[in-house]
This record gives structure tokens, sequence and C-alpha cells, in this order.
């Protein structure tokens, strides 16, 4: 029976090893991670709370700075940091956005939501979670940002939003015309036990990196002239869609004292082509759509077509916005907002 307590003598020193490599993880913090979510039944999905991670990215093109999410679950400055610090600051400039907003691809001095507020001296607030759209936004005006006294809220709008809101719409339980949640769903118990384990997110990057080397071409995944054209793939309808939701945020934020400012991000493939932004035509029919109902916005076309190496504000494999690009979206909120 010497072969079992060999066995036994192995497993049991597999299991030290990995112990031992969970704590050495940990004290030197390296909890790596990228897009950390979890399923909410009334938000749809949301980030996990009082969370943290080391950011990496399989292709490379970013990484190497913390994420911090705070009490709420919305990317803070810092492990000290809290949203809620800021409520009663009539002055606070509230975001509301997907990816775009919450920028998780670069440090968070770099984002836009941190250099408006340096510039103009006030605090700003990230509520921005990867792939929410109006609709959500909606449900984060009713419950969450009516308990903040900010009276700017600027609305970041991607061009898969308007398919976003036809998509959770059909999830979404109203009680006559209010919008009571949107279910997500129940989690996978295991994931979120494996986001607590350092070692598991460890084995994660490396199996993303893996799969990186193993499964991808050289070549981007999608064109530049086809991926314009899934940009500006927006009907009528799911158009029209977006706006009056956005019309009613306008609405129900004017009944709280607050005012809205929206904006779209630009056609990433134009900007790419150093061709930014007068065939964007998703670009124009939305701004003349806001226009119609009263609703303000914010011109940051301008700014992209003013600058000369436009293919640097966006990285060149992932869809979102380099440092660069965060830095011509603040500097088109920050003129906005003086100029109101």
């Amino acid at each position: 029976m010497s072969w079992i307590k060999n066995g036994a003598i192995i497993l049991f020193s597999i299991f030290i090893a990995l112990l031992i490599t969970e704590f050495f993880l940990r004290i030197f913090n390296i909890g790596y991670g990228n897009a950390p979510l979890e399923n909410s039944s009334k938000y749809h999905h949301v980030h996990p709370t009082n969370y943290n991670f080391l950011m990496h990215d399989p292709n490379a093109e970013y990484g190497g700075h913390y994420i911090y999410y705070d009490d709420l679950g919305f990317r803070v400055r810092n492990k000290k940091s809290q949203t809620l610090q800021y409520s009663d600051n009539e002055n606070a400039i509230v975001f509301l956005g997907d990816s775009f907003t919450e920028g998780n691809q670069v440090m968070y001095d770099e984002t836009f939501v941190s250099i408006v507020g340096e510039e103009l001296g006030f605090p700003s607030i990230n509520f921005g979670v990867s792939t929410y759209s109006p609709l959500i936004y909606k449900l984060q005006i009713e419950n969450i940002v009516s308990r903040f006294r900010g009276n700017n809220v600027i609305l970041q709008i991607f061009s898969n939003d308007f398919s976003g809101d036809v998509s959770y719409l059909n999830k979404a339980v109203f009680d006559e015309a209010k919008i009571i949640k949107i279910d997500g769903g129940s989690n996978n118990k295991f994931i979120v036990f494996a986001r607590k384990s350092y070692l598991l997110r460890l084995l994660r990057k490396s199996q993303l990196l893996i799969h990186k080397i193993l499964f991808t071409t050289n070549s981007n995944s999608i064109g530049i002239v086809s991926s314009f054209d899934v940009e500006q793939n927006v009907t009528d309808n799911q158009l029209k869609n977006t706006v009056q939701i956005i019309q009613n945020i306008n609405k129900k934020l004017s009944e709280q004292g607050k005012k809205l400012h929206v904006f779209l991000i630009p056609s990433k493939s134009l900007s790419l082509n150093n061709n930014c932004c007068v065939k964007d035509e998703l670009y124009s029919r939305f701004y003349m759509a806001l226009k119609e109902v009263n609703v303000k916005t914010i011109d940051v076309k301008s700014s992209f077509e003013n600058i000369k190496n436009q293919d640097k504000l966006f990285f060149k494999i992932d869809i979102h916005l380099t440092p660069k690009g965060h830095r011509i979206i603040a500097k088109s909120i920050i003129s906005h907002l003086r100029n109101q």
C-alpha cells in the first residue's frame, strides 16, 4: 500500500504549494482580472462590490494598473474612495455610460471622467458599467442617481446601445410605465467563488493568453470597411426607441433638478482611417433626433475632426479609447459645460 501513501504525500505537497502560491499572490496583491461582472435581478448585471484587480489584456494593448470597485460596485480611484462620499455635493458631475465611461483600459486618472472633474474642480462620479444602455440608465436614475445632489449628468452612448435597448426591453419588468427591473438571472456560484482566489484568477489569465495564441489570427477580427457597416447598422425604429428612452430620462432628471448632457462615441473605424467624422451618419442621425426632443448634446465630433492622428484615439484591436482618446472626449465635455 506504499503507492497510496506516496500518492497522499504528493497530493498534500501539491495542496501546500497551491496554498503558498495563493498566499504570496495576495501578499503582493497580484489578483488579475479583465471585466468581472455578476448577474443582477434588478440591473441585469453589475460589478462585484468591494473588489479590486490588476488589469490584464490578452492582446497586450494595455494593463498593469489596478481597478477598484466600491461598496456600490462602481469604479473609484482607490480602495479608500467611495461613490457615496459625493452624494451631498451639488457640484458633483454624474457620468452614466458603458465600458467607455468605466474606462478600465486606462488608469483612473486618465479616464475622461477623472479629467473632467480635475479640470473643472468638481467631484466626478463614475456610474459606468460594461454593456449598459439607456434603458438601464433609466433604472439607475430612478434608484441611484436620485440619491445624489449633483446637478449635471453626462450620458455616454455607443453604437451598440440601440440594439442593446431592444434586447433589454424584452427582459424588462414594468409597473405601468415605470421600469422596475431587468432580470439578468442567477449567478454562476463557481465563478463568484473563483474571483475570490488570486491563484484561480492567475490561471484564468493564463487560459485567456493561451487561447489568444492558439486561436487568434494575425489580422484584426474585422476590417475597417466591415466594422464601419456594423457601427452604422442602426434601424430607424431602434434609433427612435433609444431617443424616446433618453427623452424620458431627461424629463426624470429635470424633475430631480438635474441637467442632462448626451454624447455619442464617434466611429472607431473612421478614426483608425483618419477620416472621422464626415461620413458618420449614425452620429448625425442621433444628434438630429435628440435636438428635435430638446435634449442637450455634447459636440465631440468637432474635437475628433481637429485631430490629425485620429488613429491614436482608439486601441487597434480593443474597441475602446486610448488615454489620448479619453483626453479628447474630456476636452469636449469641459468646453460644453463651461459654455452652459
